[in-house]
């Protein structure tokens, strides 16, 4: 994974690496969340909300953080890639 080198919020403090694995457990973190919170959903549990909800503002403060504000031009695999997903 690459995606959060030169992260402007924490890259400069802590390094590549570091970001990358801090990236990494956290969004494992958040998709747990949303996991744990779909059964709870499904088990008609109260708290599946609060839960999911805090996982969404987790998850989005993750990708806030780490935002590499690169550009990258598009290459036609890239574009392919997104094709594919439509």
């Amino acid at each position: 994974m690459t995606w959060p080198d030169g992260s402007w919020a924490f890259s400069n403090l802590l390094g590549d690496s570091v970001v990358r694995s801090i990236a990494g457990v956290s969004l494992g973190l958040a998709a747990v969340g949303f996991v744990v919170g779909g059964i709870a959903l499904f088990a008609t549990q109260a708290w599946w909300r609060p839960l999911v909800v805090g996982s969404a503002v987790f998850s989005a403060l993750i990708f806030v953080f780490m935002w590499t504000d690169r550009r990258r031009s598009y290459r036609t695999k890239d574009f392919s890639l997104f094709l594919s997903t439509l």
